[in-house]
């Protein structure tokens, strides 16, 4: 198949030029290539010479497209008022500093603790901009509590309440954990072995608390 020519690409520009309702250009002299001599074109395109099916097709594939793209939209609007997922999916946007869900932002820290890089979350009212928690280890902690707050759920509430109290054990046996693993190494250069070995119990007993409260915060994000 040969490319188009910059005259096919000119009859076009102007052909849709007509259609949007704008003034028809002369057309440019063409070049035979097989003869090298010249052939005036017979004129600018008028909307008229075009076959009247033809426009009423192109007309009916934009007004599908229009109509298809509005009935998409109405249909996830109506999915959202049962569905929580689609409507939470309508109602996320990003933000310079994280995510905004309905009426909460989350927005994330990053800082280093203990020579090692630490994220953590706030969730912040869009409207009052007062922070409701901070410094949250896990992103589905925040996450889910915001999916609690903009159900109408409240610090008091019990399933918030047992959120945040996972989070704490979570974050505290963490912490535990990195402090005890580096005790650890600094016995095991000072070939202090009796500390190093009680500073290993310690660690691995932080690390199994602090998997365990993780465990415990996935299944209540789930079951939100």
């Amino acid at each position: 198949m040969n490319p188009p020519t910059q005259h096919d690409i000119s009859a076009m520009k102007n052909l849709m030029s007509i259609l949007n309702g704008g003034t028809p250009e002369k057309q440019p002299v063409q070049q035979n290539t097989n003869t090298g001599r010249t052939s005036q074109p017979t004129g600018p395109i008028s909307i008229s010479k075009l076959r009247e099916p033809d426009v009423g097709a192109m007309k009916k594939i934009l007004e599908n497209l229009n109509n298809a793209t509005s009935g998409a939209v109405a249909s996830l609007q109506e999915t959202a008022t049962y569905d929580r997922n689609v409507k939470e999916a309508l109602q996320t946007e990003k933000t310079e500093t994280g995510t905004r869900i309905g009426s909460w932002k989350i927005n994330m820290n990053v800082y280093e603790k203990m020579g090692k890089e630490i994220k953590t979350y706030d969730i912040v009212n869009v409207y009052s901009n007062e922070s409701l928690a901070q410094d949250l280890y896990l992103y589905e902690v925040a996450h889910g509590l915001v999916k609690l707050f903009n159900r109408g759920e409240t610090l008091t509430s019990q399933s918030v309440r047992e959120m945040l109290n996972y989070e704490e054990q979570y974050s505290r046996n963490r912490l535990d954990a990195l402090r005890f693993k580096k005790r650890y190494q600094e016995s095991i250069k000072k070939k202090d072995y009796t500390t190093a070995d009680i500073m290993e119990s310690r660690y691995q007993q932080a690390r199994s608390h602090a998997l365990s409260a993780k465990n415990q915060i996935s299944g209540l994000y789930e079951s939100i």
